[in-house]
């Protein structure tokens, strides 16, 4: 089984919706501030005090370094992904996984080089289709495609 298909089946088996979702947000610990550290973002990043948007936690990505979480969401939406990022070159992706493969498909790719002020990013996108009721599964993930740390912080992503 390889690494996407795993974290695919980690997530239905341990139930991705087992964790709290706040103010229309799709996404459990978006902001990196949850007792659970890094989960259920999965990815060899850190966590550091004091780097956030605000003096908050935010995640750090070393050059090379991605965190990805697999969410469910209904099929054929309008969605927006946005975070707050600063220092190296951010890829933020979101891929459609097929159900049965886990095999990915892009759905929109951004890459943003907000500097040492740093900024907030967003990118909107729709889901695909899905057998009614089933919800479709997607897979969110960042990247630093730079040459120095960046930052990560205050993940959102909501219907439009």
């Amino acid at each position: 089984m390889d690494l996407n298909a795993e974290s695919i089946w980690r997530s239905i088996i341990f139930g991705a919706y087992n964790w709290p979702l706040k103010d229309g947000n799709e996404l459990p610990n978006p902001d990196f501030e949850g007792k659970s550290g890094l989960a259920p973002w999965e990815g060899a990043a850190v966590i550091e005090e004091r780097r956030g948007e605000k003096g908050s936690k935010a995640v750090v990505l070393a050059p090379g370094q991605k965190i990805e979480q697999y969410v469910y969401l209904d099929p054929q939406q309008d969605f927006k992904l946005g975070y707050w990022s600063k220092g190296g070159k951010v890829q933020a992706e979101v891929d459609d996984v097929a159900v049965v493969t886990g095999k990915l498909s892009t759905l929109k790719t951004l890459i943003a080089d907000s500097g040492k002020r740093g900024g907030e990013q967003a990118v909107n996108f729709v889901t695909g289709k899905e057998i009614n009721p089933n919800k479709k599964i997607v897979r969110i993930g960042f990247t630093n495609v730079g040459t120095e740390n960046a930052f990560l912080d205050n993940i959102i992503l909501k219907k439009r």
